[in-house]
């Protein structure tokens, strides 16, 4: 009955959280033809499906729903300096990470500054290490896109990301936000041809601790949804510079 009166008094909007790109059908249409959907894999496929199909299911739109991080809960050390030329740390959960592991142990061989950590850290340390790095391996564990690519930016790092199996809408741009890498032997290449020019990295990171509070803050991406459904000019006045951006 709740279900029923939400329906027929106000739109409703979907958020899902898990780290999936498939697109529960079932539980959206519950919630009437209006109602839309917002995934955090959202994959090329289902944007196609869903968004511009004329046989679409009877159902509203489906959207990128960016990860969000508590900017303002960060305390990244600032003016460190960059000592570090790549680090990793995270639990071994996944091929993308198993596959990494040997390549960073080559990287270290070759003679660059490699730190790995498998083991927890404490968030004061894990900030540091970030702050200190040039790059900051970020390959998949149980979902693609994870707090970790922003938490790096967040911290004046780059991450480097091996790429998806399946095109998808979440805003990593190679070269622009973060690097992608194909496999473990296209990972070492990369991080060798980028560590030959350290200022274009640091200027990167620089400039990506400024984006992110744009694109990946909590409040940047709840405003930035509601702002589809909050026709009221007023509301949008209240935003901040950043926020307006993604209106």
């Amino acid at each position: 009955s709740v279900v029923r009166f939400m329906t027929r008094h106000a739109q409703v909007v979907v958020l899902d959280r898990y780290a999936v790109s498939t697109v529960q059908l079932d539980f959206w249409k519950i919630f009437g033809p209006t109602s839309d959907y917002y995934t955090t894999n959202l994959s090329v496929e289902n944007d196609i499906l869903y968004n511009h199909r004329a046989d679409k299911p009877p159902v509203g739109n489906v959207y990128q729903f960016p990860l969000y991080i508590f900017t303002s809960k960060y305390h990244p050390p600032k003016g460190v300096e960059k000592d570090i030329e790549l680090f990793f740390s995270g639990t071994i959960n996944s091929k993308a990470r198993e596959e990494a592991l040997p390549a960073l142990e080559l990287l270290k061989q070759k003679g660059y500054n490699v730190l790995i950590n498998t083991s927890r850290l404490s968030m004061e340390q894990y900030l540091d290490y970030m702050s200190r790095s040039l790059l900051c391996l970020s390959p998949a564990g149980v979902g693609y896109d994870c707090f970790r690519h922003y938490e790096i930016m967040l911290c004046s790092s780059v991450p480097l990301i091996n790429a998806s199996d399946e095109p998808l809408k979440i805003a990593l741009s190679h070269g622009e936000n973060c690097f992608l890498y194909k496999d473990a032997d296209d990972m070492v290449r990369q991080v060798e041809s980028l560590l030959k020019d350290p200022q274009s990295l640091k200027k990167m990171g620089e400039q990506l601790s400024t984006t992110v509070h744009a694109t990946n803050d909590i409040y940047s991406v709840g405003n930035k949804i509601l702002s589809r459904y909050i026709t009221d000019s007023s509301f949008k006045q209240k935003l901040s510079p950043a926020d307006r951006v993604l209106v």
